[in-house]
């Protein structure tokens, strides 16, 4: 695309077109400005950028949100260059703009999941080891007076060790990348799924009804984060030995993802009301309401945990 200096679109080409579902005649006229989001907190800042050429040359390139014809937010990645006449003086600027919409959904899964580690290294291995320097302290001072008592404490404390060698082999398996985009999703997902079975001891079985390549590709970083959610929290917490993943595509209509363990299980009705259960289970339920999905939970003690999520899928296109 091009601009003259004060941002106004002079050409539109057929990719910007595939992007924003605009025509070269509905565009060209119009600012770029157009494009940028009413309530987007930068947007002033972007129009500036947008309105900006660079007398020097400078190649300037940043990251913005735009809106599709549709209403439908994408990232973008905008590179602008100056345009200069036969004089050097500046009549516009070439502009290049990328949707980078998959690109910063891969990076959220990584952030968050990053998050999620250091969270469980703090909540859960530090206090462990404090825990067990405690305990060592206890059992030296115990070993003179009640060297049976001692010997019990250390049984104790070798499944202590044991729990957090599970903990941190999970955690190592966690900051292994998948290739979401070079697998593809369906791949991808099995992969994951099978190599955090093996690393779990769960026996976990993926099952997909439907086409994975009509799943919008808005749906599949988030489909994929569900999942890792749901085997975290069942691996932490339910003491399953099967788990049961499936996903329902039914082409222009639902998504459905169902987690299924046949693990301790709880009462639902305990969790606290402000965040809807632990911080696994929460994350889940923002993750799928945010897209305008349902998410339930049904469960019971001894009786295994079943989560689920429907999202339609033509709110994702």
């Amino acid at each position: 695309q091009s601009l003259d200096t004060a941002g106004v679109i002079r050409s539109w080409n057929r990719g910007a077109e595939s992007i924003f579902g605009y025509t070269s005649e509905e565009m060209i006229g119009q600012p770029l400005t157009r494009l940028l989001p009413p309530d987007l907190n930068l947007a002033e800042e972007d129009a500036r950028q947008l309105r900006l050429t660079d007398a020097e040359g400078v190649l300037r390139r940043y990251e913005t949100v735009c809106l599709t014809r549709e209403g439908r937010r994408v990232a973008v990645d905008i590179t602008r260059t100056p345009l200069h006449d036969d004089a050097g003086q500046v009549v516009g600027a070439s502009v290049i703009l990328r949707d980078i919409t998959q690109r910063k959904a891969r990076e959220a899964i990584v952030e968050e999941e990053r998050a999620r580690i250091a969270r469980d290294l703090h909540d859960g291995l530090a206090q462990n080891l404090y825990f067990l320097g405690l305990k060592l302290d206890y059992i030296r001072k115990q070993i003179s007076r009640d060297p049976e008592g001692a010997i019990s404490e250390l049984r104790a404390l070798k499944n202590t060790v044991q729990a957090n060698i599970r903990d941190v082999r999970r955690t190592i398996f966690a900051l292994r990348p998948i290739d979401l985009e070079g697998l593809g999703f369906g791949p991808a997902m099995r992969k994951y799924a099978q190599e955090f079975g093996e690393q779990a001891g769960l026996d976990v079985t993926l099952t997909v009804q439907g086409d994975p390549g009509t799943l919008p590709a808005t749906l599949e970083p988030i489909f994929f984060r569900l999942v890792q959610e749901g085997l975290n929290n069942i691996a932490k917490h339910a003491n399953a030995r099967h788990v049961w993943i499936e996903l329902r595509i039914e082409p222009e209509c639902l998504s459905c993802l169902t987690i299924r363990d046949d693990g301790v299980g709880f009462d639902p009705q305990t969790l606290p009301p402000t965040n809807g259960g632990g911080i696994g289970l929460q994350q889940m339920r923002e993750r799928v309401a945010a897209v305008g999905g349902q998410f339930s939970i049904e469960s019971r003690p001894t009786g295994g945990t079943t989560l689920r999520a429907e999202i339609p899928l033509r709110g994702a296109l």
